[in-house]
């Protein structure tokens, strides 16, 4: 499994239409098989968003990575920046034997 996670700053001009589509992202990421989507703001740094979700390979984060950074960005316009400044990473669980 691997853990993902998308970060972007939105402006504040668009943060009403930014909250207004989030709705269609997290079911539209649910139709993609991201597992355990979640979605959060940063309490020290407002209009800072962090998506987190799972998948199961390295090819998914990819493909995933592609379509959020690319082509379906969902809310480009909204970014601080544009789409290029989405920020996404990939993460797997590190061995906890010593």
């Amino acid at each position: 499994m691997i853990k993902v996670f998308m970060e972007y700053k939105i402006k504040p001009e668009y943060r009403a239409a930014y909250e207004a589509i989030m709705p269609e992202v997290k079911e539209w990421m649910a139709q993609q098989k991201a597992r355990n989507y979640q979605h959060f703001e940063g309490i020290h740094q407002p209009l800072l968003f962090v998506e987190m979700f799972d998948v199961e390979s390295i090819e998914e984060y990819n493909r995933f990575k592609k379509l959020r950074c690319e082509e379906k960005t969902f809310f480009a316009e909204c970014i601080s920046g544009g789409a290029q400044k989405i920020n996404m990473w990939a993460f797997a669980e590190t061995s906890n034997d010593t």
